[in-house]
This record gives C-alpha cells, sequence and structure tokens, in this order.
C-alpha cells in the first residue's frame, strides 16, 4: 500500500491519498476500491467515527486509483512515541501513561465500535496504527515543535478499513492478512478465518462477528495499561489499575463467550 500526506496551503482540509498496488505475485488494487465503498457505506451514519472518504481517483498511468480522505488525526502509536506528556514537573512517557486518558481511550473506542457494530461493520485489523485521535488546537499545518497539544479523544476515527466487514459490500476474495507474532492482538477466529480463506473458502471469514474487534481492543489496551509499580503520580492507584485490568478481562471474556443477542 502507498500513502501519501498532500501537501495544504494555510487554512486549507489535511488530506491523504492512498491506493493499493499490485505486486509481482499479488494483485491488491481492488482493495483500494473496496476501502472507498466501505467508508461511503459507514458515512451514512451522521458524524461516524471513521475515516471520511472525499473523492476515489481516477487510475494514472500504473493503472491504479487512489482513496482520498481528510486527515483523522494522528495515530495511537504517534502519540504513544512522539508526544511526552507532562503533568506538572513530570514527563509522562506518552499520553497513555495517564490513568484519565486511558479509561477515555478505552471510553470512546467503545463508543466507537458500539456505534459501527450496530451497522453490522467489523473491522478486523484494529490495532494503534489504525486508530486516529486529533490534537488541539485544531489547525491545517503541522504541529510546530516544542507546540503543545492535547488529545482530542472524543473525536476518534478509525482508518485502514479495506479488509473489514461490512453489509452492501461484499468480500469476493481471501482477506491479504498474515499473522503478526509480535503483537497479538488478532483474534483466534480471525487467524482461523484467514487459514480457511487460504484454502479457498470464504465461509468462515464472512462469519466473524464484532468480538472480533473486543479481543484486539482488549490487547490495544492492556498495551497501553502501565505497569502497576508505574501507576503513583499519574492518577493510577492500586483500585484503578486493578479495574483497569477487570476491563481488558471483561472484552476477552466477551470474546470468548457465545454469540450474544444483544451487544454488551
Amino acid at each position: 500500500v502507498e500513502v501519501f500526506r498532500e501537501v495544504a496551503r494555510s487554512g486549507e482540509e489535511r488530506r491523504y491519498t492512498k491506493r493499493f498496488l499490485q505486486t509481482e505475485s499479488v494483485d491488491f488494487r481492488p482493495w483500494t476500491e473496496r476501502e472507498y465503498r466501505v467508508l461511503v457505506r459507514l458515512g451514512r451514519l451522521p458524524g461516524a467515527p471513521v475515516a471520511k472518504a472525499l473523492d476515489l481517483l481516477p487510475a494514472d498511468e500504473t493503472g491504479t486509483p487512489s482513496l482520498q480522505t481528510r486527515d483523522a488525526g494522528a495515530t495511537l502509536d504517534q502519540w504513544a512515541t512522539l508526544v511526552p506528556l507532562r503533568r506538572g514537573r513530570t514527563t509522562l512517557r506518552n499520553v497513555f501513561d495517564d490513568c484519565a486518558n486511558w479509561w477515555a481511550l478505552a471510553r470512546q473506542c467503545m463508543a466507537a465500535l458500539d456505534a459501527l457494530h450496530a451497522l453490522g461493520f467489523v473491522h478486523l485489523d484494529l490495532k494503534p496504527d489504525n486508530v486516529c485521535i486529533p490534537w488541539a488546537p485544531a489547525g491545517a499545518g503541522r504541529p510546530l515543535p516544542g507546540q503543545p497539544l492535547a488529545p482530542r479523544v472524543k473525536a476518534l476515527a478509525l482508518i485502514d478499513v479495506a479488509f473489514s466487514l461490512v453489509p452492501e459490500v461484499e468480500l469476493t476474495t481471501p482477506l491479504p492478512l498474515l499473522k503478526q507474532p509480535a503483537y497479538e492482538y488478532q483474534s483466534p477466529r480471525l487467524l482461523h478465518a484467514l487459514e480457511e480463506g487460504r484454502r479457498g473458502s470464504l465461509a468462515a471469514t464472512r462469519a466473524l462477528d464484532w468480538r472480533c474487534d473486543f479481543f484486539s481492543l482488549a490487547a490495544m489496551l492492556w498495551r497501553f495499561l502501565p505497569e502497576a509499580e508505574d501507576g503513583p503520580g499519574f492518577g493510577w492507584t492500586e483500585e484503578r489499575h486493578d479495574q483497569a485490568q477487570e476491563f481488558v478481562q471483561q472484552l476477552l471474556d466477551v470474546h470468548g463467550a457465545p454469540l450474544a443477542t444483544q451487544w454488551p
């Protein structure tokens, strides 16, 4: 996949252009149009917490169309690695070391998934690189070195939905996803479905449901949860840390349970 952040003049909307490419062994180009169709379908929900599709640009001389979207903000990985957080004289590693920010992230992810899952949507590749949070103060330009920023958690949006499931957007080929051993965020159900897809059967993939995203969310929140001994001074108490661990475990329990008739 090829992604470009377009140059924006002062006051202009920031945009990204993305396209899937063809390799010597696999043609990924059809996934560009599929992602556009998924975003357009989800865009019917007012304020849908996903990247906003602007246009599907015609294919150029390479025969590859491009998807143009609004800039949804910095990814969680970028917030966690590029933006230290100051609390008085204390500098934390990242915004999610702060107890209030960790719980805000958990709450807003649940709110976003609740709205999207109600549409029959399943992301299937939920990870810190695919969740964006814009910053305040908002602006078209890049932040200046040393400029104070704050995460606008309520504006959280999911990106990279080409491999997602959603009604009205048919899945005709196996998902080109591989098991990621370095970061175990993929649901065992998803991994089984991917293996079945490589064998030529898409039935298991089409049957995947929202529980897969709960497994991935649990892995993501656990990744950002600071160690218990780091708690004092960051808003964490022993009780709050225990509650965070219990919340992650609840997500895993929901994933492992039979499919409920109603969302928990």
